[in-house]
C-alpha cells in the first residue's frame, strides 16, 4: 500500500513538471525504501541513489537528509550481500555523526555499522562497536533507548552466536526478550524475531 500510494505521489510530480521540488527527492527515497522492503532491490538501488545525487546537489555531501538516505542505501546493500559497499557507506554515515550528532544518533550508527561488520566477517570491530553502542544505551531509561538497547543486543548475539559463545547469546537474547515483551505487543514481528532466535540457539 505504501509503495503504491508514493509511486502516485511520484507520477504526480514527474507529470506536472515538480522534479526540481524539494518534496521529489523524499518522495523517490521513501519509495526506494518502500521497493527494497518489497525485495524490488534493483528499482529500490536506482530511486536511492537518484534521490541521493539530488539532496547532494541540494544540501551538500554529508547534510542531515543525504547522511539518512547514506544509511537506507547501506541497509539495502547489506540485504543484496554487498557488505564492502554498506560498510563504506556506514562509516561515511558514523564519520558525519560524530561530527556534530547527539549521542543517540552516533550510537545507532555505531550498531548499524557494526552490523554491516559483522555480516562481512570483521567480528573484532563489529563487537567493539556494538558494545559501544550498548553501554549507550544501557544507562538510558525512555521506552525508544530501550528498545534501542534491544536491536544492539540481537546482533551482538549473532555475533556470539557465530562464534559459538553461546552463554553471553543466551544471556543477551532473553534480555532482548524482556525489553520486547514490556514495550512491544505479542504480535510484533520483533516479538517473534526473538522468539525465533531463541529457538534456533537450542535447537
Amino acid at each position: 500500500k505504501a509503495a503504491t500510494l508514493l509511486e502516485k505521489a511520484r507520477t504526480v510530480l514527474v507529470d506536472n513538471r515538480l522534479t526540481d521540488s524539494s518534496v521529489y527527492p523524499t518522495v523517490i527515497a521513501d519509495l526506494g525504501i518502500a521497493y527494497s522492503s518489497l525485495s524490488r532491490y534493483s528499482d529500490a538501488e536506482s530511486l536511492l541513489i537518484e534521490a541521493r545525487q539530488l539532496l547532494e546537489g541540494r544540501y551538500g555531501a554529508g547534510s542531515v537528509q543525504e547522511v539518512e538516505l547514506l544509511n537506507a542505501l547501506a541497509l539495502l546493500y547489506d540485504d543484496l550481500g554487498r557488505h564492502q559497499e554498506a560498510e563504506q557507506l556506514q562509516r561515511s554515515v558514523l564519520a558525519v555523526r560524530v561530527g556534530g550528532y547527539s549521542s543517540d544518533a552516533i550510537a545507532l550508527a555505531q550498531n548499524n555499522l557494526g552490523k554491516t561488520l559483522l555480516l562481512a566477517g570483521k567480528s573484532t570491530e563489529a563487537e567493539d562497536l556494538l558494545k559501544q553502542a550498548q553501554q549507550h544505551f544501557e544507562h538510558l531509561s525512555t521506552p525508544r533507548a530501550t528498545l534501542m538497547l534491544a536491536a544492539v543486543e540481537t546482533n551482538l548475539a549473532e555475533l556470539y552466536i557465530r562464534q559459538a559463545r553461546f552463554s553471553p547469546a543466551d544471556h543477551l537474547l532473553f534480555d532482548v526478550l524482556s525489553i520486547r515483551k514490556r514495550f512491544l505487543a505479542p504480535t510484533d514481528p520483533d516479538m517473534a524475531l526473538t522468539l525465533h532466535n531463541i529457538g534456533e540457539l537450542y535447537a
